[in-house]
């Protein structure tokens, strides 16, 4: 009866210890990010040293991450207006011609189910969107705007630029692959996801 005592206090301990431990990453994940205009960036991945907090966390929820010189991850979990990322509503991400990502070699934009943190399936496998994206349209004058959305749009333009998202909560994470000195500075932000009243 002692012995069983004792496996159920170690189990009980080894549970608890997952579970404090878990917390900890998830703190030090939110802490550990840098905040401006809804984006979450850390611009000191891939180089760790003694900062195994930092490289726990990156275990966790982004394993593989490179040096900044070779690539940036913004992540978003709110739209321009600080309001939590929802399928239920349509967003759209406007680029002008003369703002475009500062970066050297491309960029690229993907959805995943906030609960799950895994990528939105969809009827026409479009997990991402990106410069290197063959269907995109841009507007006359250069500028790109992407359409964030659920369903599928019924505009041809929009369809070429439609990313789909799950039904409920989500996040959003922009890839800067060799991010150029204004990215890199902090200067240069992504635009943010701006929620549309009506978009068709």
């Amino acid at each position: 009866m002692k012995i069983i005592s004792i496996i159920a206090g170690l189990v009980l301990g080894l549970a608890l210890g997952a579970f404090i431990g878990d917390r900890a990453i998830t703190y030090a994940a939110y802490k550990a990010a840098s905040r401006s205009d809804g984006w979450n960036v850390n611009y000191d991945l891939g180089r760790y040293g003694n900062r195994y907090m930092l490289r726990a966390v990156v275990a966790r929820i982004g394993l593989g991450a490179l040096p900044k010189e070779e690539a940036l991850y913004f992540n978003a979990n709110v739209d321009g207006d600080g309001q939590q990322l929802n399928g239920r509503y349509a967003y759209a991400l406007h680029m002008p011609a003369n703002a475009m990502p500062d970066v050297n070699a491309f960029w690229s934009l993907t959805p995943y189910h906030k609960s799950t943190e895994l990528l939105v399936e969809n009827p026409i496998d479009r997990y991402q969107i990106g410069d290197r994206s063959t269907h995109l349209r841009y507007e006359e004058n250069g500028d790109l705007t992407l359409y964030i959305q659920h369903e599928e749009p019924t505009d041809l333009d929009r369809q070429a630029n439609w990313l789909p998202i799950p039904e409920g909560d989500f996040s959003i994470t922009f890839r800067a692959y060799e991010p150029g000195p204004r990215m890199l500075s902090g200067k240069y932000l992504p635009p943010m996801l701006e929620r549309q009243e009506n978009i068709q």
